[in-house]
């Protein structure tokens, strides 16, 4: 790839000459001290994947760095480009945008930082539109107090890391927002602004003011490990408001002192774990808290209905705020409620509210004490001992009402995980073993923890790592004072700065000594390719603790299987300090069910029919694309009982327990075909209206009647033999092999065989790359995008030429392994001149078996040709003589050497409709439907 080095100096290139001359995967590098300047009311358009480098230097005070190189330039990203920019200086002097990133383009910052000078600049500082994506990676910005400066997505994705942003978050459309370890900050504006998004935060500080710091609807939004400061008292803006949101945050702090932090307006799920919030006002929604802290005040208003799990710690010190009311028809469910202060009253139920609490206690007294003012029409009930009247006891632990649990009874009672608990009770047992040994008075056996936990998403890593940590604190194994588990990402050990890294990680380390460290997604840890991998760093670091102090702490490295089997590659220390492997297999169907029914009991749900359950359960999740195992349950019967809500409330029904097979059937057909509900024509008569293909037609309804045959059988619980629907189309050009092949993908659709209405079409330069390791990312991007529904892939045998094709071999392997590893969950048709793909097949023998069935397509014969012709001509209401049309048609084909079929006869219509339109404006004529036979005579070949 080519360097080009833009400057003022005489051996340097005009910035825009680079930008002209510069090729795909070129790098624009600058002049050490150049700063480029362009008319920001002329945008620099960029349509080729193009890298721009400046330079950076440490500041010699010590203090961040330097920026070597300046931009006063608007641009915009095009056509599909995937530009980068790395260590430059943006400077903003005037109203417009520094990027704007559209027709699916993507704009990569690493290290820049933006210079806003205006005080009123009314656009966005960056604006992404049409499925674009803008990853900002230790950026910086400053801008002036009243800038409204805003990074604006539109059915795109932004995606921020290790950054200091003074500007707006806008997302709308459908975006995909990812922050993690950020410092947001905006004043006058919502910091955060997202409707009909999704939004996930980590490790994030948000702040705002003279509006709500976060203002969110018709959207998903998650957040860990972050503050959350701002709102307006003067202005009574919520710091966080809510409508029609499902929200998870976990371990947040979201306080907002003297005024409301999160107000839930309506159709609101919000989710909290281990959450500090100051005040909550819930309307209309739904709270599902585990262990969270009020500060303040929680307020559930209008029926709204609140699962408070765990210990709901109310810290509230001011007499002027009552720090829990249930208001009008509303419903709160609670383990343990926590004060630590009376106040006149601790509890306000009104309006004909239903509060129940399982445990109630005051800390500094007996829970008596505590005053709960009822209004008639209400309901109030605590568990046996508070009603009696006892506080609740304090356990050897310090903690408030909390019950010792035992963690390997927990454990093994766990789903599933067979193998990894027989790999903890080998860690159980050499602890018994060492203790009888001390007691007959021989050293005990030295024993390794650290350990690799690998597996998919929703397995159960974390919850099996501090279950089995729980399990060694008690057996006397680690040798901290009290139980210590901290759980850390790649973002946690991360620094930007030069050694903050290595000083990072080694805080975490000391903080977990004496207890385990739990590093998920371990493998992010590895920067492949990257200019600054601070990442070793952090694994150096990690390395020399564990061998300075084996005896003094458990790592646990948990991540994805084969990320991890790389990671461990990195560095053969690692592995050799690793001993302990647990393989987290997926949940099988039958575990998946049995994970759904105990998550509906904890819930006081019941089964109208379990076996019906079970059943489609279990189908579902075989057939399912989504494999997060436990987080995939979760998700089906959080659906359960929301349409078991709407049902009950449609209906006036009082049975709010039981989960009926409609219910069950509305949630399992969500995004099915319905005969009916769907304009579409039924698939086989489309197919059976094409014109000719006879053998292609009968073969399109045997497949699909095997396929629909062993779907049936699976249904009612059959053996049905692991059979794959990867096809080859055979024939010559404009023989309808594409239009069959999506025909074909909307039968199989129709018939519930295929999960997706989704036809992907593909071909060498969709799948090959311009450089090595490229092409698989490449592939796989395609691959995965048309996962659920067909892949066509024309032209197929252009994918791979010859033996020196390197990248084409590259894009064969990565389809032939995605084809085995998802043989029911993609449908991937390979098309193609026959005599050519009968050459391609040659060339891996694990073609040809992984692809069972071959569709031949025919030439067409004269009278189809003229059929299809005339079908085209009808379709754009033009009038013929159709027996002189036939006669030039079938003369002319017949003449020509063109055996392109359909492609001839569409070709043909086209000069033809050229003559027609050529001859209409020299006569003046105002008949704009008719063909002559004069027009066809001109066309007729002798």
């Amino acid at each position: 790839m080519a360097r080009y080095l833009v400057g003022p100096n005489n051996n340097s290139w005009n910035f825009m000459d680079a930008v002209e001359k510069a090729q795909n995967g070129d790098t624009i590098e600058f002049e050490d001290g150049y700063v480029f300047q362009w008319p920001t009311d002329k945008a620099i358009v960029i349509k080729k994947n193009l890298h721009f480098v400046g330079h950076v230097v440490p500041n010699p005070n010590g203090n961040g760095r330097l920026f070597n190189n300046t931009i006063e330039a608007s641009f915009q990203i095009a056509g599909g480009a995937e530009v980068s920019f790395e260590n430059l200086w943006f400077k903003i002097t005037d109203n417009y945008l520094a990027f704007f990133v559209r027709d699916g383009s993507k704009i990569t910052c690493n290290q820049i930082y933006f210079e806003t000078t205006i005080s009123e600049n009314k656009k966005c500082m960056i604006y992404a539109e049409a499925k674009s994506k803008v990853m900002l990676n230790d950026v910086g910005m400053s801008t002036p107090e009243k800038h409204n400066s805003t990074i604006k997505i539109d059915s795109s994705e932004l995606s921020i890391s290790n950054a200091t942003i003074l500007s707006r978050i806008y997302a709308i459309g459908g975006s995909k927002v990812s922050i993690d370890n950020v410092y947001l900050q905006k004043y006058d504006l919502n910091t955060i602004y997202v409707r009909d998004s999704e939004a996930t935060l980590k490790n994030c500080t948000v702040e705002g003011g003279g509006s709500n710091t976060i203002n969110v609807g018709d959207s998903e939004v998650t957040l860990k490990n972050c503050t959350v400061k701002g709102g307006d008292l003067e202005k009574e803006y919520p710091m966080i408001w809510l409508k029609k949101v499902i929200w998870q945050s976990e371990n947040s702090v979201l306080e907002m002192p003297g005024y409301i932090a999160v107000y839930l307006l309506r159709n609101v799920r919000f989710g909290t774990v281990s959450d500090r919030i100051s005040t909550l006002e819930s309307l209309e929604s739904t709270v599902l808290a585990h262990d969270m802290t009020i500060t303040e005040s929680l307020r559930i208003y209008r029926e709204s209905f609140a699962s408070l799990k765990g210990v709901t710690n109310f810290l509230t010190e001011s007499q002027k705020k009552i720090p829990f009311g249930a208001f009008t028809n509303s419903v709160v469910l609670a383990d343990h409620m926590i004060f630590h202060k009376i106040f006149r009253p601790n509890l306000r139920i009104k309006g004909s509210s239903f509060v129940k609490t399982n445990a109630l206690s005051y800390t500094k007294g007996d829970a008596r004490d505590l005053v709960v003012e009822l209004e008639d029409g209400s309901d109030y009930s605590v568990g046996k001992e508070s009603a009696q009247g006892g506080s609740t006891a304090h356990s050897g632990t310090g903690e408030v009402g909390v019950e010792k649990r035992d963690a390997l009874e927990e454990l093994n009672n766990l789903v599933g995980l067979e193998k990894v608990k027989h790999e903890i009770k080998k860690i159980i047992n050499m602890v018994e073993f060492n203790k009888k040994r001390i007691a007959s008075g021989k050293a005990p056996e030295k024993q390794t923890l650290h350990a690799a936990f690998m597996g998919n998403p929703g397995t159960g890593k974390t919850t099996v790592a501090r279950l089995l940590g729980e399990a060694l604190y008690e057996a006397g194994v680690l040798s901290g004072e009290e139980f210590r588990f901290i759980e850390v990402t790649e973002s946690d050990l991360i620094s930007s700065s030069v050694g903050g890294t290595a000083e990072q990680t080694q805080h975490l380390l000391e903080k977990a000594r004496g207890g385990i460290l739990f590093i998920d997604e371990a493998y992010s840890l590895d920067k492949k390719g990257s200019s600054v991998n601070h990442g070793i760093e952090a694994i150096n670091t990690i390395l020399k603790f564990m061998e300075d102090n084996r005896d003094d702490i458990m790592i646990i490295f948990a991540g994805y299987t084969k990320e991890m089997e790389e990671f461990f590659k990195t560095n053969p220390g690692l592995r050799s300090r690793v001993p302990n492997n647990f393989i987290f297999e997926d949940y099988t169907g039958d575990e998946i069910v049995q994970l759904g029914e105990m998550i509906l009991n904890k819930g006081d749900y019941k089964l109208e029919d379990r076996d019906y359950y079970a059943r489609h359960v279990k189908r579902a999740y075989d057939g399912s694309l989504d494999k997060s195992n436990g987080r995939w349950i979760r998700n089906l019967d959080e659906q359960l009982t929301k349409t078991l809500a709407d049902r009950v409330v449609a209906q006036g029904s009082d049975d709010i327990d039981t989960i009926l097979n409609i219910d069950i059937d509305a949630v399992l057909n969500q995004g099915k075909y319905q005969e009916g509900a769907d304009k579409e024509e039924d698939g086989m008569a489309a197919l059976n209206r094409l014109i000719g293909i006879p053998k292609v037609k009968e073969q399109v309804e045997q497949f699909v009647a095997m396929a629909e045959f062993n779907q049936k059988r699976a249904e009612q619980g059959g053996v049905v033999a692991d059979t794959t629907l990867h096809s080859l189309f055979l024939g010559n050009p404009g023989t309808g092999k594409t239009t069959v092949a999506r025909i074909l993908g909307n039968i199989l659709f129709q018939k519930g065989v295929i999960k997706q209405k989704k036809f992907i079409e593909a071909s060498r330069s969709d799948l090959v790359g311009g450089y090595q390791g490229h092409t698989a990312l490449k592939t796989r991007e395609v691959l995965e995008s048309a996962l659920g529904g067909v892949l066509f892939i024309d032209e197929a045998y252009a994918l791979y030429k010859d033996s020196n094709d390197s990248f084409g071999k590259e894009a064969l392997d990565e389809i032939l392994k995605f084809m085995e590893d998802h043989r029911r969950d993609i449908v991937i048709v390979f098309a193609g001149y026959t005599k050519e793909m009968y050459e391609f097949l040659q060339v891996n023998s694990g073609l040809q078996s992984r692809i069972p069935t071959t569709f031949d397509f025919e030439d067409y014969t004269p009278d189809e040709i003229v059929e299809i012709g005339l079908l085209g001509l009808h379709k754009q209401g033009y009038q013929v003589n159709e027996a002189l049309y036939a006669d030039v048609v079938k003369s002319n084909y017949a003449r020509s050497n063109d055996n392109s079929n359909g492609r001839w006869v569409r070709n043909f219509n086209e000069k033809l409709l050229r003559q027609v339109s050529t001859r209409v404006a020299r006569d003046g004529s105002s008949d704009y439907n008719s063909i002559l036979d004069q027009d066809l005579e001109v066309l007729r070949e002798n």
